[in-house]
């Protein structure tokens, strides 16, 4: 699904960015700007940024229920 009609970005695309930013550093505090920074383009009109933010959201909740490390497990007192 196209989430940014004006710079064609894709839902997609922006699960892979998500991806790439938590593989990089998984304590990065996700933005809309980091992830057009990443891809290369800004917003324009900016009708997008909701969306944009529920979307790193959820997949970041989606990834970390797949699959939490041990050393990023909560630790168990």
């Amino acid at each position: 699904m196209i989430v940014c009609s004006c710079n064609v970005i894709s839902s997609c695309k922006i699960e892979l960015v998500v991806e790439e930013l938590i593989a990089t550093d998984p304590d990065v505090v996700l933005t809309p700007g980091m992830i057009y920074r990443f891809i290369g383009c800004r917003p324009k009109c900016g009708t997008c940024l909701q969306h944009v933010v529920q979307l790193m959201h959820e997949h970041r909740e989606a990834l970390q229920d797949i699959h939490i490390p041990a050393e990023k497990a909560p630790e168990v007192i």
